[in-house]
């Protein structure tokens, strides 16, 4: 088989104020499963004190980082259900700087996050595609079902899982049986500069359960639904397709600033450490191994082989550069 040379892992930062079931849904469902990325995922436990998941060797925090290296580190940031108090306003400042820069950053709905946290007026508040509104704004309990938008259709985020989900032109789904979500956070509305991809309700002024917004080079989104791990548990018990994973999936590269769908079969995609090279110089190969439903394959063995490479010569001397065509030979997958 054949594989690309692709862009270094995407780097997540997930923070969670509560140990509720999305943190379990996202960290052992999808954070952990996707080969494309790597993660740090950090759960408040008691006030200030953290339990850390992560498959990075260099992610030592023990609690959400301080300093802006730390923080630039990462590409896309998730914040669950963890109160405004707990991120001090240097904090956001640091985090809004590396997203300017081109980071992503999402805010999940919960009963500690958005306008009941307290994020309105605060330095991450002002860049989220919504109005957030106060502390006592409230939440929404009834199921539903998100209705996409017609952004929402064409979006990359949703890109060949849409016909899950009811839309404006389709009150049905095309695909029956997603289970409801148990409710979402109220929000005021858009902002000027957002997008609504999907909505509570399929009518124009339904409030946007999906949003998106640019921020200088980077992205940011509010998703104010409850757990999704109704979407993953439901139709795996009843062994039938869900979109629980390029849901995520998508939604993370988008963030990061890479929209390609997710692919959810076999195959293998490697990563090269830098992309010249001098002569003998060793070369550090990473590979990903994806099984048949497209989560990482831990005992698969690789082994690759460069068949095709072009010299070129600078002034300080020659520099070998690799191209994209490598031949990876596995099995065991």
């Amino acid at each position: 088989a054949s594989a690309l040379v692709v862009e270094a892992g995407i780097r997540v930062l997930y923070i969670e104020g509560t140990l509720r079931a999305e943190y379990g849904a996202l960290v052992d469902r999808f954070l952990a499963k996707d080969p494309d990325l790597e993660f740090c995922a950090l759960v408040q436990t008691r006030p200030n004190v953290f339990l850390r998941r992560t498959n990075m060797s260099d992610a030592n925090f023990a609690a959400i980082p301080t300093d802006q290296e730390s923080i630039d580190r990462f590409d896309v940031f998730i914040l669950g259900d963890i109160d405004s108090s707990y991120i001090r306003a240097a904090q956001q400042e640091m985090f809004l700087k590396r997203v300017r820069a081109g980071a992503g950053l999402l805010m999940l709905g919960g009963y500690h996050s958005l306008g009941p946290g307290g994020y309105e007026g605060t330095a991450i508040g002002e860049i989220l595609p919504v109005r957030l509104g106060g502390r006592d704004i409230g939440q929404i309990t009834e199921p539903f079902l998100p209705v996409l938008t017609p952004d929402g259709t064409r979006h990359p985020i949703f890109a060949n899982i849409s016909d899950f989900f009811p839309s404006r032109q389709s009150p049905e789904p095309k695909t029956a049986g997603l289970p409801a979500l148990n409710g979402c956070t109220r929000v005021e509305g858009l902002k000027p500069n957002a997008i609504a991809l999907a909505t509570f309700g399929a009518d124009e002024a339904a409030m946007p359960v999906l949003a998106v917004a640019p921020a200088d080079k980077g992205r940011t989104a509010v998703f104010v639904g409850d757990t999704t791990r109704n979407w993953q548990q439901g139709p795996k018990a009843l062994d039938q397709d869900s979109p629980f994973t390029r849901f995520w999936g998508q939604m993370v590269r988008w963030l990061a600033g890479r929209g390609a769908a997710v692919d959810l079969g076999a195959g293998i995609t490697a990563a090269v450490n830098k992309a010249y090279f001098e002569p003998e110089e060793q070369v550090e190969l990473t590979a990903v191994v994806r099984n048949q439903e497209g989560q990482g394959a831990a005992d698969a063995k690789v082994t690759a082989k460069a068949v095709e490479y072009k010299v070129t010569k600078q002034r300080d001397g020659l520099w070998l550069y690799l191209t994209a065509l490598l031949h990876v030979l596995f099995n065991d997958l």
